[in-house]
Parts: C-alpha cells; sequence; structure tokens
C-alpha cells in the first residue's frame, strides 16, 4: 500500500504545483505590468520544470503499485487513464509551456511599465486559455476514473 500512497503524492505534487504555477502567471498577465509579468514568471519557471519530473516518479511508483498489487495492465480504467494523462500532458508542455516561456521571453525585452497591444495579444492567447481548462477538466476525468474504475 505504500507505493499507492508515493504514486498518489508524487502525481498530487506535480498537479499542486502545475496549477498553482498556473494561477499565479495568469494573475500576472491580469495586470499588464510587464515588471510583474517578469518578476512572477521568472519566479514560476522552476516550478514548471519540476512538474514533468514529479509526474514521472508519481509514475513510476504507480508502475511499482501495479506489479506489487498484481493489477491488469489493460484494465479499461487504466487504459481511459493513460489516454487522458498522454493528451493532458502534450497540452501542458506543448500548449501550456510554450506560451509561458514566450510570455517570459517577450517580458524580458519589453520595458517596465504597461504592456504593448503586441504584448497584450500574446497574454490573451485563446489557445492557451482554452487549452488550460481543457487540461483542468483532464485532470478531473483522471481523478475519476481513477477512483471510480468505470467499466471495470
Amino acid at each position: 500500500m505504500i507505493w499507492v500512497f508515493l504514486h498518489i503524492t508524487g502525481i498530487v505534487t506535480a498537479v499542486v504545483i502545475g496549477i498553482g504555477a498556473q494561477i499565479f502567471t495568469e494573475r500576472a498577465a491580469k495586470t499588464g505590468d510587464v515588471r510583474t509579468i517578469r518578476t512572477i514568471f521568472q519566479m514560476a519557471k522552476p516550478m514548471g520544470m519540476a512538474v514533468p519530473i514529479m509526474f514521472v516518479i508519481g509514475g513510476v511508483f504507480g508502475v511499482v503499485a501495479f506489479l506489487d498489487r498484481g493489477i491488469d495492465w489493460n484494465s479499461p480504467w487504466l487504459v481511459q487513464s493513460y489516454v487522458l494523462f498522454a493528451i493532458a500532458f502534450i497540452l501542458g508542455g506543448a500548449i501550456d509551456g510554450r506560451w509561458q516561456g514566450k510570455v517570459l521571453a517577450a517580458a524580458e525585452e519589453a520595458p517596465d511599465g504597461p504592456v504593448s497591444e503586441e504584448f497584450r495579444k500574446l497574454l490573451d492567447d485563446r489557445v492557451y486559455m482554452i487549452s488550460t481548462w481543457v487540461g483542468r477538466i483532464l485532470l478531473i476525468a483522471i481523478l475519476y476514473v481513477m477512483t471510480m474504475k468505470p467499466f471495470s
């Protein structure tokens, strides 16, 4: 049972760090102040780098837990979890991570003060916002699938 606990702890840590960093960066972006955006995004960068590491650690403990408990790797709830997690992970890295990197790069080049119109367009990126909410919905779906084990 310790492996299940460590699996859950690793995954929850990754989610909390990731969503926490998202909330802070989104709030900073809403200020429209370059210095605030630069500062918060720089502070969030190492947190963003820790998220995939914590997911991997949580995943390794999950594999050990499955082996220890003799769980079938092809159980419908596990296959659903794999697919949902892969989509969320790709969205997080390909869209969310790229957006945060672009915003930080723009903030580092911009002078202090209010953001320019071009910078504002970057901050208001609809693809990022949709991806963020889809990712959060996927995390809820994964939690549901992992706890309720539908179609098993």
